[in-house]
């Protein structure tokens, strides 16, 4: 059965509620810790030794600084356990009110996990 146009219209220019406030802050926030560790794991890697850091005998770190990749690894946790929580409410008002799923909050997660298993893959538990 459909709306009445009039119904419907309202529906549109309704003000976002509380928990679609709280996806939204859910989604920036994630993000944001989402960047926040990549910065920090590039920081984490390695240096590259190139040709000018080897004839003026230039000291480069060869090993990887556990410190700051520990803390991408805390900072991916977080973000994970924003992205459940945000899936979670995007999946109950798909059910509930019949809004549209969230893909930027599975995104994030799917990234979320993925770099949880690389860290757990490549520097062990």
């Amino acid at each position: 059965m459909t709306r009445p146009l009039d119904e419907l219209n309202k529906k549109r220019s309704a003000p976002p509620d509380v928990w679609a406030k709280t996806m939204r802050w859910i989604s920036v926030c994630g993000w944001t810790v989402v960047v926040a560790a990549i910065y920090f794991f590039g920081s984490g890697k390695p240096q590259m030794e190139t040709f000018f850091d080897r004839k003026h005998q230039i000291y480069v770190r060869q090993i990887w600084n556990m410190r700051l990749v520990d803390y991408a690894l805390d900072l991916v946790v977080i973000s994970l356990i924003l992205g459940l929580a945000g899936v979670a409410i995007s999946l109950w008002r798909y059910q509930v009110k019949e809004e549209e799923l969230r893909f930027n909050l599975m995104i994030m997660t799917a990234f979320s996990a993925f770099g949880i298993g690389y860290y757990l893959w490549f520097f062990g538990f």
